[in-house]
């Protein structure tokens, strides 16, 4: 056995979390529908792409790329 019983304890509640969390998306699924629960998931993968490329802005080269349209026109 482990010489850290709160490592080994923190390991079976993430286990148990994990558990829990599969069961809960399991349970969603029943409801609502394969194709509606990826669709969702797909939504929110895209809103928080977005949401990360609105607050870095564009790289950088895509910045010359823009400018270089821009000026060209």
């Amino acid at each position: 056995m482990t010489r850290r019983p709160v490592v080994l304890a923190a390991w079976l509640w993430a286990i148990v979390a994990v558990l829990w969390a599969g069961q809960l998306s399991y349970g969603v699924v029943r409801i609502v529908g394969v194709d509606v629960a990826v669709g969702a998931l797909v939504a929110a993968l895209m809103a928080a792409t977005a949401v990360l490329l609105r607050r870095r802005g564009l790289p950088v080269r895509a910045r010359t790329v823009t400018e270089k349209v821009q000026a060209g026109s």
